[in-house]
């Protein structure tokens, strides 16, 4: 009869065990479930806040041999044929092995290369954040990026900011970034590669350019 009862009483003892175990893991469980479901949410949140490049070909991957026939960079003076030389560079850039190259022995002052991207619409008053790459050699000469508005009052492209301004070389692989708001009667805006000239005659000045983009801020 005594063996009877204490087989009870441990198979009673042990029900509860398993029991009060069973809860301890549901509270483990859902307390991780919930950490999981934090962090996800935080993730989901931050894609669905998508920053877009207004630049349609940032890192020059759409440029064919003949830089008068791009689809995005233009070459409006021909400056390419006659005081540069336009070609991409594939053995150094700003995150991998391809760049922009521009270069000229040309030593007159102010004789800038004008390549320009793609027409973007705006409207006044937005800001907008500008971001650039460059790299200098020895020879070359007040290299920078305009960013260019056109006025609708005037129907005229005018400078609205250079980031970088002119800069002299050398200089190893800078990384420029801009903030500018929108004047007014400016509904377009276009960026300007302009390469410099060569700060010693018959020496050959060469800017690379890599990683342009153009984000709307607010």
């Amino acid at each position: 009869m005594r063996s009877n009862i204490t087989l009870f009483k441990f198979t009673l003892f042990a029900v509860v065990c398993i029991f009060l175990s069973s809860i301890s893991i549901h509270a483990v469980f859902s307390e991780k479930t919930n950490i999981s479901m934090s962090i996800s949410s935080k993730n989901i949140s931050g894609v669905n806040r998508p920053i877009i490049d207004l630049v349609q070909d940032p890192f020059f991957r759409l440029i064919g041999k003949d830089i008068n026939l791009t689809s995005y960079w233009r070459d409006s003076h021909n400056n390419c044929l006659s005081l540069f030389s336009c070609h991409l560079n594939l053995t150094d850039g700003w995150d991998d092995n391809q760049s922009f190259q521009l270069s000229t022995e040309n030593s007159t002052r102010e004789n800038w290369s004008w390549i320009s991207s793609n027409e973007i619409e705006v409207k006044p008053s937005e800001i907008y954040e500008i971001v650039g790459h460059i790299k200098l050699s020895k020879w070359a000469t007040q290299s920078h990026i305009v960013l260019e508005g056109f006025n609708e009052s005037s129907r005229q492209w005018y400078q609205i900011i250079q980031c970088p301004p002119g800069t002299n070389g050398p200089l190893e692989w800078k990384e420029l970034v801009c903030k500018v708001i929108i004047p007014p009667d400016t509904r377009k805006i276009a960026l300007e590669l302009n390469a410099g000239w060569s700060s010693q005659q018959n020496q050959k000045a060469i800017t690379l350019f890599d990683a342009i983009h153009i984000y709307k801020v607010s």
